[in-house]
């Protein structure tokens, strides 16, 4: 990135984990080491496993990031 974030907005769900799909099935421990990088940086981060899969309660979930960046 040439431009940091000021904050992020992590969000996953717990059965991506469990897939056989080889690029899903690293996603949580992908996140959490994203996770911890950006924390390094400074930056303020919030990260959510939620429970489902990739599919379940996106328009949830994608509302709960955009109103916790505006926070």
């Amino acid at each position: 990135m040439k431009i940091l974030p000021e904050k992020l907005y992590l969000s996953i769900v717990d059965k991506e984990s469990k897939t056989r799909h080889p690029i899903l099935k690293t996603m949580q421990e992908n996140t959490e080491e994203l996770l911890g990088y950006f924390k390094s940086l400074g930056i303020p981060c919030k990260y959510e496993l939620n429970p489902g899969n990739h599919f379940q309660d996106v328009n949830l979930r994608c509302a709960k990031g955009i109103l916790e960046l505006f926070k």
